[in-house]
């Protein structure tokens, strides 16, 4: 039995008071009675943190238990509580175009955001140096100063360096949309946009808050593989001969290259893929046209189990998926 003393139920951790020595790692099923309409919830969880008591603060001895499945679901949860407005924002709009710059104007504030708009990097960067910005959404083609060197200068200036930006753009080449990561770039939007779209993305980078800065691009270089295929991710650490651990994520499912002077040398999988072997774990990240990726600069000690380049792994994947179309055709 526990009793519960956080006062929010995030579902993503709570601390309870526990006399148990558990250490962390634990993994452990927790029951929980709901008041004031809540409904009751069980969970299971692992121990993040073990809390020594505080006298002082009347603090007893427990644990800190991150939320691995939670019973009623997360939805049928959050759908019982009222869901609090949202925080408004600052955003700073940047576009040439009065049109598109109007059109985000309106989404941001039918979203409670207060709105401030530019219509160059110039301007832009004039407003952001001298008033408070939580976010910009910035066109990347503009006179003057445009959306390239806007994102350079905000990156430069130790203030502004992890200010969220999103590209508002019509960029389709995943050679310019690596360029905007590695500068910084925290999202794209596509243009047209759909407002739903442009404010939960909005929504996503106020809440994240983990914008990496260019210095530190060689060492953490983090995207969206939506907007930037993985083939094309990967020719560029090949090109590059750079040497790290290129993280993959998506619904319910990751895996982790190893990568050294630009080849995968070893790829992971969840358990429910331990079977693949070689380069059918290659062929199955390459299948991946959604979720995220996060490279890290580090050293890799990993032994070999592939022995083929990744410009061979990619046409040999090219080749599969064109002989598994040209089969599935009628005769």
């Amino acid at each position: 039995m526990a009793d519960l003393y956080t006062l929010s139920v995030s579902l993503d951790s709570m601390v309870i008071p526990c006399d148990r020595d558990l250490p962390v790692g634990s993994v452990v099923n927790i029951t929980v009675k709901g008041r004031g309409g809540l409904p009751d919830m069980a969970a299971v969880g692992r121990v993040s943190a073990v809390l020594e008591a505080d006298v002082g603060r009347g603090r007893r001895p427990g644990v800190r238990v991150q939320l691995l499945e939670v019973r009623p679901g997360r939805a049928e949860l959050l759908a019982s509580i009222e869901p609090a407005a949202p925080e408004a924002a600052r955003i700073l709009v940047v576009d040439d175009d009065d049109l598109m710059r109007r059109e985000a104007e309106h989404a941001m504030r039918g979203a409670g955001h207060e709105v401030i708009t530019a219509r160059n990097g110039v301007e832009a960067l004039s407003i952001a140096l001298s008033e408070p910005i939580d976010l910009v959404l910035t066109d990347v083609t503009m006179p003057s100063m445009d959306g390239w060197q806007l994102l350079r200068l905000l990156r430069s200036r130790a203030k502004l360096s992890k200010l969220p930006v999103i590209f508002l753009t019509r960029l389709t080449s995943d050679v310019e949309r690596l360029k905007g990561y590695e500068l910084g770039v925290s999202d794209y939007v596509d243009k047209p946009f759909h407002v739903d779209d442009l404010v939960e993305r909005v929504r996503v980078q106020l809440a994240s808050g983990t914008n990496v800065l260019p210095s530190d691009a060689l060492q953490v270089l983090r995207g969206d593989l939506a907007q930037v295929a993985l083939a094309s991710l990967l020719s560029l650490i090949e090109m590059e001969r750079r040497t790290g651990v290129l993280r993959l994520q998506r619904e319910g499912e990751q895996a982790v290259l190893y990568i050294r002077r630009g080849s995968v040398v070893s790829i992971d999988l969840d358990v429910r893929h331990a079977a693949k072997q070689g380069m059918e774990r290659f062929f199955h990240v390459l299948d991946w046209h959604a979720g995220s990726f996060e490279l890290n600069a580090v050293s890799v000690e990993r032994s070999a189990d592939l022995e083929i380049t990744t410009t061979h792994a990619l046409l040999a994947h090219a080749e599969s998926r064109d002989e598994q179309a040209h089969a599935a055709e009628p005769l």
